[in-house]
């Protein structure tokens, strides 16, 4: 899955960079949700987010300079790790429920992200202007619907792939 989302990654976000539509609404971010949530919900231990996103973190360093806001180098180590340890933190909540936990999960989880990632932009001088919190609001209020249908695919495919001799097998 990390190969996936790398490899979608290197196709998609240069389009969309391209357009400017990233900067208002994230929506290369539906599939990478996705990911994360099948991945945890198949092997649905705590960690397994963040070796997803440390991997790759890793990956991201080498070959996708843009990644992470074009934060430099390692330091894209820093929200992707973040972001996994926020996911799995807010993963190991509502067990019993999947659907509120992975919907509650991913968008708390994707606006807070969010919100750290603009605090690491900040520390490494990006202006903290008016403009910048405008559009950071209106980032926040779209990664709900992002981060939201992000969640609905990965359960979706979860759903499906959950009974297979495949996914038992990965499970245990």
């Amino acid at each position: 899955m990390v190969a996936a989302d790398i490899g979608m990654g290197l196709v998609v976000k240069p389009v969309l960079g391209a357009t400017g539509v990233d900067q208002v609404m994230r929506l290369d971010l539906i599939i990478p949700t996705a990911f994360h949530i099948l991945a945890r919900l198949l092997v649905d231990r705590f960690g397994t987010v963040l070796l997803y996103e440390f991997m790759w973190g890793v990956i991201a360093v080498l070959t996708m300079p843009t990644s992470y806001a074009s934060i430099p180098g390692p330091a894209k180590l820093i929200p992707a790790l973040i972001n996994g340890l926020l996911l799995d933190s807010l993963l190991q909540l509502f067990k019993s429920r999947p659907a509120i936990r992975v919907i509650f999960a991913a968008v708390v989880g994707g606006c807070v992200s969010t919100a750290a990632l603009m605090a690491i932009r900040v520390a490494f001088g990006f202006p903290w202007s008016r403009v910048v919190k405008i559009l950071l609001s209106i980032q926040m209020g779209t990664n709900i619907l992002v981060y939201g249908a992000g969640a609905i695919l990965g359960l979706k495919i979860w759903m499906t792939l959950k009974d297979t001799h495949l996914a038992r097998t990965i499970s245990e």
